[in-house]
């Protein structure tokens, strides 16, 4: 398991000043990706045995309310 802190840029939001669904999924799928890889379970690695790996659990916690960053 990982735990990241990570700040977000201004495109990580709508125009309301919501964060982005996406932008969230986006960045939890670059953590999995990092904690698979210090196990050797590259996307090349699973590639040669055709298998593949898939987030299916994820916590979320926003420590600060983010929409001040919204000008």
């Amino acid at each position: 398991m990982i735990s990241k802190k990570i700040s977000l840029q201004k495109n990580d939001f709508n125009e309301d000043g919501s964060i982005k669904f996406s932008s969230l999924l986006t960045y939890m799928q670059n953590g999995a990706l990092e904690d698979a890889e210090k196990y050797g379970a590259t996307h090349e690695n699973l590639a040669k045995d055709n298998m593949f790996f898939a987030v299916y659990r994820n916590t979320l916690k926003i420590v600060k309310d983010p929409s001040p960053f919204i000008n």
